[in-house]
Order: structure tokens, then C-alpha cells, then sequence
């Protein structure tokens, strides 16, 4: 077809004759390329590296994947574009004792929890969550649960030998891939989210945290300390003590969870899909005349 624009919007085409958009989501296959089993890896790498050499706009949805593409591939600056993610209206505030309910009647749940949102992939980092879990609940008297919601992958069975050998059965609640509806009472609920994930190119979960209103515990690395700035709780990911104590302050402290809702709040107001969509589609229309042109 004779398109204006041809936009990949995760990885590049093996071969294309259209100059494209390319949307580069994250820098962990190139950063941490350990991360991934080594098929997956080599075809990441592999179409990533191409896409970044070909396409004629790369399109980053952070500062800091638009800083790894300049450094660490030379892309000029006049190839680069940064255009957050947005975070779905769904997601905001809601009445405590309704979100209560829900989780209850839903999956069981009556206990204060923590959430974490995500994919059991080792990137997430849900084995330290877990071990800093156990040590937050050895070291306080604490009826709080540890709930995810997310799919299961290969790193589920190291995560499931830690449960076990921490004797968390009945303090960490796995509801798997939950619907996309239910998510924003989850959120909601929530004593905070927990998020300290060893690498991400945006961190989609923590702007639907701030927009539920709950504390988010994040990572101070790549864009995650970017995306989260001072309206999220910054730790060290590597370091199960880091984020056992940001588990700690937020449980013991009311204050610093007001303090983390008003300032998330006001944080996710920068973030909107309406925002991406203007943006993006303006991309698009340089993008399309800069081409006419060049004919």
C-alpha cells in the first residue's frame, strides 16, 4: 500500500523499502540483555539494533530511552522524539470501604495489601519483592498482604520456592492476569503499589498508581525515577533491605502516605493518552511532509 506513514510500534521490520517511525519501549534487552532467555533475547536485540539503524524517526517514550538511543547508538538528536505514555481515566480515586468490598467479594481479599502490577519476568524483580516482604513482616507485627496480578512466566518457580521456604502461603495472594475492568479497584485499594522493577523504558504502572491515588514504591534507575520524580518512593531494587524499609515507612506512617497521595495525584495530571495521541499525530504529519519533500 502507498502509505503517508508506516509506524512500528514495538520492534522494526526485518526488511522494509518505506523509510518508518520506530517506537523504542525499552532499553532492558540492551542494557540488561541477561534478563531475557536467549531466543528472545537475540531477536530483540537483533530487530531493535536494526530498527534504531534504519528507521528514519525513532520515537521514545522517555527521556531516558531518548539518552540511551543518542549515547549509547550516536542517533543524532534531529532523529529522536519523546512522547510519554498515558494513563487510562479508569484509573482515580475511589471511596475506600467500596474498593474494600470489592476486593472482598471478588478475590477473597479482607486484609490490608500491597500490590504489585506485572509480569512474573525476572526484570520485574518479584523475587526480591518477595524476600523484602518476608523481612518487613519479620520485622513488624503486620496483617498485610502482599497481592499480584499479572501473568506468570518463566521466573515463577524460583518466586514459588522463596513463598515456600518464607512461609508466606497465606500472606501472598498470586490473582494472575486480572481483567483489565477490575484493575482500577485493585489499584484503588491498595495500601500502596510496589514497583521496584530492575529496568523499564516508561513504567506504565506506576502513572496508574499516582492516578489511583495510592503510594507508589518504584526504582531510582532508567526511567522509573524519571517517570515517578518526587511523587514516588524511591529505592534501590538491587537491595532487598531498601525495599523492605520503603515497605515499612509506608505501613508505619500516615502522614507520608498523604503526603505521596496528594503529590502522586498531582503527578499523573502530565500524563494522559489524549496528550500521546496529539503528539504522536503531529509526529506523523512532520514526519509524512519532511518525506513529500524530500520526493
Amino acid at each position: 500500500y502507498d502509505m503517508d506513514v508506516w509506524h512500528a510500534t514495538y520492534l522494526g521490520p526485518p526488511f522494509t523499502s518505506k523509510d518508518y517511525i520506530y517506537s523504542l519501549v525499552c532499553s532492558s534487552m540492551i542494557e540488561h540483555p541477561e534478563l531475557y532467555p536467549p531466543a528472545v533475547r537475540y531477536r530483540l536485540v537483533t530487530l531493535t539494533n536494526r530498527a534504531i539503524a534504519k528507521a528514519g524517526l525513532i520515537l521514545c517514550i522517555s527521556d531516558h530511552i531518548r539518552q540511551v538511543a543518542r549515547e549509547r547508538y550516536g542517533v543524532s538528536e534531529d532523529r529522536l522524539a519523546v512522547s510519554y505514555l498515558g494513563v487510562s481515566e479508569t484509573f482515580q480515586p475511589m471511596d475506600a470501604g467500596l474498593c474494600q468490598d470489592f476486593v472482598r467479594t471478588t478475590y477473597g481479599i479482607d486484609r490490608p495489601y500491597f500490590l504489585f502490577s506485572g509480569r512474573w519476568e525476572p526484570r520485574k524483580n518479584i523475587v526480591r519483592i518477595i524476600e523484602a516482604f518476608a523481612q518487613f513482616k519479620n520485622e513488624i507485627e503486620s496483617d498485610i498482604q502482599m497481592v499480584f496480578t499479572g501473568e506468570r512466566t518463566w521466573a515463577a518457580e524460583e518466586a514459588e520456592k522463596i513463598i515456600q521456604d518464607n512461609k508466606l502461603q497465606n500472606d501472598v495472594i498470586d490473582l494472575g492476569k486480572s481483567p483489565v475492568g477490575e484493575l482500577p479497584q485493585l489499584y484503588a485499594g491498595a495500601l500502596a503499589l510496589v514497583y521496584p522493577s530492575l529496568w523499564e523504558g516508561f513504567g506504565l504502572p506506576i502513572v496508574e498508581g499516582m492516578a489511583a491515588g495510592i503510594p507508589v514504591i518504584t526504582s531510582n534507575n532508567s526511567s522509573m525515577a524519571e517517570i515517578g520524580a518526587e511523587a514516588a518512593l524511591l529505592v534501590e531494587p538491587t537491595s532487598v533491605e531498601s525495599i523492605a524499609e520503603a515497605m515499612h515507612n509506608i505501613a508505619s506512617d500516615e502522614a507520608l502516605r498523604v503526603s505521596m497521595r496528594t503529590r502522586g495525584l498531582e503527578r499523573a495530571k502530565k500524563f494522559s493518552w489524549k496528550k500521546t495521541a496529539e503528539e504522536t499525530l503531529a509526529l506523523y504529519e512532520q514526519f509524512a511532509n519532511s518525506h513529500k519533500k524530500s520526493c
